[in-house]
């Protein structure tokens, strides 16, 4: 067993070299280097290391030399040392370096400090920090030692102890100083996963505040303020941190970051309808005043950075779930029944528009500005999919009955000089086999229309404008239909009038007057693994309202990646829905989005949104280009006078 490159050893040789010329105090390597230069070549030293400070038995040894009971997991350089001492492996094994030729530049018993904390066996506490209580018990450098004594705190020798329901609240006044994360294990936690994410997020913290001056963790400078802020207390036990971050100049505003890890049955955990025996889940949160929110942001991301590292590398490959958790209904709700959004197929939504997928809050206000892999989906990426582009061409479908919109959806404009639209057919046709109305337009509502919305100029937000009509499927549209049910949830329109403030309606003979934008076809096949964007208006999980005629009229963008392509033989059964083709999409999507396009990094519409379907991993079924594109070229077969019947 070895640490460190071969090169190395060299640079071992060139340091002995010098070692008549060069005083142990006048060496100065930072740590990484050093430990990069030496080779373990027993690895029986470094378990006889450890396996005297991880020991059921240390707080009795502990006690017996400090002459009194303290049951706190911290222990002094000092101590470390004698403990070391008594072990006779160890302590031969130290004086053979010592007595011999082979010099280093801090003592064998200072090196192993430094590798335990690289390593995450021992956390050094700050003296700085104002308030510091681990599993239960405050940590009191005056009954540890002296004040010189190096304090090392061993998070893997907290108590069971949990935390009380009362240390945490998600109730407060505004909502919106709320960050919450949450990662799902569906298989359950693999063993010492808290103890190593708890060491991870409090070295970071101390790195940071070694770098800066005053030990503070980051400043602020700008012309309102000039503050810096310190870690000022440290809350631990063996399933859950608190910190809390404010300014060095003692003013009453801070910032709390909460992390925990529960199973269903915990009063702290959110989310938990789903929850089955088994699960656990890992929920970090936040909350701060509201002119701390960027500090906030700051924080939550240093934490969130700290715990990806841990899980992405030490347990790389376990089956987990990384979620956004909503704060409104946190705030508002019982914890456990807050909605939350998949982060990693929710997709690089526009900000307006990110959005409870259980009660429809709007939450992107209370995304951080900045953070790590964990959080690694917020904001909209132009950079990535040309949605800047196509935006204009996505549009609101609504079927109109009676002033109310019955059902909405979204859809994208195909062809510019007829006015064409391509939708999915579910939003204007029923397509339920059992129910008497199947296959009928505007799902049999007698005077029911479709209601276009469009957006214009440079905002996100579109309004009604046009009133379209169905022209494919037709009214013979046996075609579409087959023994199972419809194959194909494809809908065309083709917009004949505008809708005008005051409801009334002009008939549009000269399409290209009105500058509609079109979205672009791709031609070419689609791959497995292809990152895709699918864009429509999302009606959240509260969706169309008829009590309150909530409408969601912003343009939303949600990433996900293709997973596999399904083809289908015709079904004999008198199914809903039998669709032929469809591609497979990991990706959240919510009510709303139906007929949506789903883009490629081109910006080219490579299908439609048909279906979604939520399980451990959601999942967007869309219909294929090809399919829609069959039934755009039956559209353009038809005369032009055909068009404009109302």
């Amino acid at each position: 067993s070895y640490f460190g490159d071969l090169e190395g050893i060299h640079q071992l040789d060139e340091l002995v070299t010098q070692q008549d010329s060069l005083s142990r105090k006048s060496v100065n390597i930072p740590d990484d280097n050093y430990f990069s230069m030496l080779i373990f070549l027993n690895p029986r030293w470094l378990v006889e290391v450890v396996s005297c400070l991880i020991r059921h038995d240390l707080e009795g040894k502990l006690q017996k030399a400090r002459g009194k009971i303290i049951s706190c997991p911290v222990i002094t350089f000092k101590e470390a040392c004698e403990l070391w001492q008594l072990n006779k492996y160890t302590k031969k094994a130290t004086e053979k370096i010592i007595q011999g030729k082979f010099y280093m530049p801090i003592t064998p018993f200072e090196f192993l400090e430094k590798l335990l904390i690289k390593f995450r066996v021992f956390v050094p506490i700050d003296p700085s920090i104002e308030k510091v209580l681990l599993g239960g018990q405050s940590y009191d450098p005056n009954n540890l030692g002296n004040e010189e004594d190096r304090f090392l705190f061993l998070p893997s020798l907290l108590c069971n102890e949990a935390p009380d329901e009362s240390c945490w609240t998600f109730k407060i006044e505004n909502w919106e100083m709320i960050l919450c994360d949450s990662i799902l294990f569906p298989d359950g936690v693999p063993p010492f996963l808290m103890e190593r994410i708890t060491a991870s997020v409090l070295c970071e913290f101390n790195r940071l505040m070694k770098i800066h001056t005053n030990n503070s963790i980051f400043s602020t400078n700008n012309s309102v303020s000039k503050c810096k802020y310190i870690l000022k207390r440290v809350l631990c036990w063996r399933s859950a941190f608190i910190l809390t971050i404010g300014t060095c100049d003692g003013q009453s505003e801070s910032i709390e970051i909460f992390t925990y890890l529960v199973n269903q049955t915990s009063q702290l955990c959110v989310s938990n309808q789903k929850m089955k025996p088994g699960m656990w889940r890992l929920v970090v949160c936040g909350k701060s005043e509201a002119k701390l929110r960027k500090i906030l942001n700051t924080s939550f991301e240093i934490v969130a950075v700290a715990i990806d590292r841990v899980v992405e590398t030490e347990y790389k490959g376990l089956e987990l779930e990384k979620q956004r958790i909503c704060p409104k209904c946190l705030s508002t709700i019982s914890i456990g029944d807050a909605g939350y959004l998949h982060i990693e197929s929710m997709g690089t939504n526009f900000k307006s528009t990110l959005r409870c997928p259980k009660r429809g809050h709007f939450i992107s206000e209370t995304v951080p500005e900045s953070a790590g892999n964990i959080i690694n989906t917020y904001g909209y990426n132009n950079n990535i999919f040309k949605v800047e582009k196509s935006k204009n061409a996505v549009v609101m479908v609504g079927l109109w009955h009676k002033s109310k919109i019955i059902h909405i959806g979204s859809g994208f404009i195909v062809d510019k000089s007829k006015g064409l639209i391509v939708t999915a057919a579910h939003i204007l046709f029923e397509i339920k086999r059992s129910n008497k109305n199947f296959g009928k337009k505007y799902c049999n509502f007698r005077g029911g229309r479709a209601i276009i919305g469009i957006m214009s100029g440079t905002t996100f937000k579109a309004s009604f404008r046009y009133y379209a009509k169905i022209v494919a499927p037709d009214d013979n549209h046996d075609d579409h239909i087959n023994s199972g049910g419809f194959k194909n949830d494809v809908c065309i329109l083709q917009i004949t009038t505008r809708l005008h403030k005051e409801q009334t309606e002009q008939l549009i003979n000269n399409m290209e007057k009105e500058n509609l934008e079109q979205m672009e076809i791709e031609t070419r096949q689609c791959e497995r693994n292809q990152k895709v964007c699918i864009l429509g208006y999302d009606q959240g999980g509260q969706g169309l309202d008829n009590e309150v005629g909530f409408i969601n009229e912003n343009f939303g963008a949600f990433e996900g990646s293709i997973t596999k392509f399904i083809d289908r033989e015709p079904k004999n059964e008198n199914s809903n829905y039998s669709p032929e083709s469809e591609i497979a999409v990991q990706c959240f999507s919510i009510r709303g989005l139906s007929g949506g396009p789903c883009i490629n990094f081109e910006g080219k519409v490579i299908g439609i949104l048909g279906r979604q379907y939520e399980d451990t991993v959601p999942t967007s079924y869309i219909v294929p280009i090809k399919s829609c594109m069959n039934m755009v070229k039956k559209a353009k077969e038809k005369k032009s006078d055909d068009f404009l019947i109302i």
